[in-house]
C-alpha cells in the first residue's frame, strides 16, 4: 500500500494524471475492500486520490469524493473532530475552485462557527476561513455581508485586515 502511495505521488508530481488517477482509484477501492474503515491505512487511498484530483484540477470528482468522505464521517458520528474539519475545508476549497462559490458558503460558515464570536480570532486558519467566506459572499453578490464579516473581524482583533478588493 505504501509503495503504491509513493508511486501515485510520484506520478502526480510529474503531472502524469492519466496514470496516477486510475492507480489511486484502484488503491482506494482496494483499501475500502480490505481494511477496516477505522484503520489509519484506509485513509491513504483516499488521500492519494484527493491529491491526484486536486493536482489535476478535476474539481467535480474531488467534490464528489469529499462529499462522500464527509457523509461517512457524519454517519460515524465524527462531525466534531479535526479530520472532519479538514474534510470540510477541502470541500469548501473544491467548491470554490470548481466554480461553485454558492455551495462553498455552507462549509465556510460551518468552519467559522458563530461569526459574532470568532473563536480563535487571531488564529491564521480562522482568518483564512473568514477571508474565503467573504470572497464567496462577494462572488455570489452578497457584498454587504462580505464587508460586514471582514468589518467584524477587524473590530474584534483591533487590526484592519482586508486583503481582498471588491471589484466587479
Amino acid at each position: 500500500m505504501l509503495l503504491r502511495s509513493r508511486a501515485i505521488r510520484r506520478l502526480v508530481n510529474i503531472g502524469d494524471f492519466g496514470r496516477a488517477i486510475p492507480l489511486a482509484i484502484r488503491a482506494e477501492a482496494e483499501a475500502a475492500r480490505n481494511l477496516d474503515p477505522d484503520d489509519r491505512r484506509s485513509s491513504y487511498g483516499r488521500a492519494d486520490l484527493v491529491h491526484a484530483y486536486r493536482s489535476a484540477r478535476r474539481f467535480d470528482e474531488l467534490i464528489a469524493l469529499y462529499e462522500g468522505m464527509l457523509s461517512d464521517s457524519n454517519r460515524a458520528g465524527k462531525s466534531e473532530d479535526s479530520a472532519t474539519e479538514r474534510l470540510c475545508k477541502g470541500l469548501a476549497y473544491a467548491y470554490t475552485h470548481g466554480g461553485r462559490p454558492r455551495e462553498a458558503i455552507g462549509p465556510y460558515e460551518t468552519l467559522l462557527g458563530d461569526p459574532e464570536e470568532f473563536p480563535g480570532s487571531d488564529d491564521p486558519e480562522t482568518l483564512a476561513t473568514a477571508h474565503n467566506l467573504a470572497v464567496a459572499y462577494r462572488s455570489v453578490g452578497r457584498v454587504a455581508e462580505a464587508i460586514a464579516l471582514l468589518g467584524r473581524r477587524s473590530r474584534i482583533s483591533g487590526a484592519f485586515w482586508v486583503p481582498m478588493t471588491f471589484r466587479r
